[in-house]
């Protein structure tokens, strides 16, 4: 995600989204069998918050981006791979420290 605010042709934008885009398209499906499979007793819940995160992101990521663009044009490419960290460093420590 950070590399998009350093590539200077359509081509490599396209190559990063493209990456992107496959990324998703492996994680969601993923994500909803890993619900399916811990929480079978609460599952339409679970799967409700699931698509309702999915809608408010698709909903408000374009216009807090856009926000961000306006102010500053790497900001919304160094927030979203700040983000990116932090999620991936949690589920990293979740790992190797389970709880009991």
């Amino acid at each position: 995600m950070a590399t998009l605010m350093v590539v200077r042709s359509m081509n490599a934008i396209l190559f990063y989204v493209a990456i992107l885009a496959l990324g998703m398209a492996i994680v969601i499906p993923s994500i909803t069998i890993l619900i399916t499979h811990l929480s079978k007793d609460r599952l339409g819940k679970a799967l409700g918050l699931l698509t309702g995160a999915n809608s408010a992101g698709q909903t408000l990521g374009p216009l807090i981006g856009s926000m961000l663009f306006v102010y500053n044009i790497h900001l919304p490419y160094l927030l979203a791979a700040g983000v990116l960290i932090c999620v991936a460093s949690h589920g990293f420590l979740e790992n190797c420290h389970p709880r009991k």
